[in-house]
């Protein structure tokens, strides 16, 4: 249900790039989704498709793509991604921090 607000400002945002940029008729519009969001890809795509309804972007295909989070680990000094609820550094084991990876929620693409 979280998903219903930020897809309606993604379609705001993509409505906006595609007078901006002067694109009668978009084909395909990408969008990032952190997966510390946890948002429901179906979810995502069907208020896309509700909210696309009888505008410029009703042929447009949403390509979603999923950011994984990423962690630090300080011991090691290096970044590697979240896997699962598993937070330990893959060399040292030791807990690694959260890096603001992860949250996006944006369109990067509208072609």
């Amino acid at each position: 249900m979280h998903e219903v607000h930020q897809v309606q400002k993604v379609v705001a945002e993509a409505l906006a790039a595609v007078k901006d940029k002067n694109i009668p008729h978009p084909k395909k519009a990408v969008l990032i989704v952190g997966e510390l969001l946890g948002f429901d890809e179906g979810c995502i795509r069907l208020y896309w498709e509700q909210m696309i309804a009888d505008t410029v972007l009703s042929n447009t295909v949403l390509e979603v793509k999923f950011k994984p989070a990423l962690l630090e680990c300080k011991t090691c000094n290096i970044q590697y991604p979240k896997k699962g609820s598993d937070l330990q550094c893959p060399q040292c084991r030791k807990l690694g921090t959260l890096l603001p990876s992860g949250k996006e929620f944006f369109i990067t693409e509208i072609v």
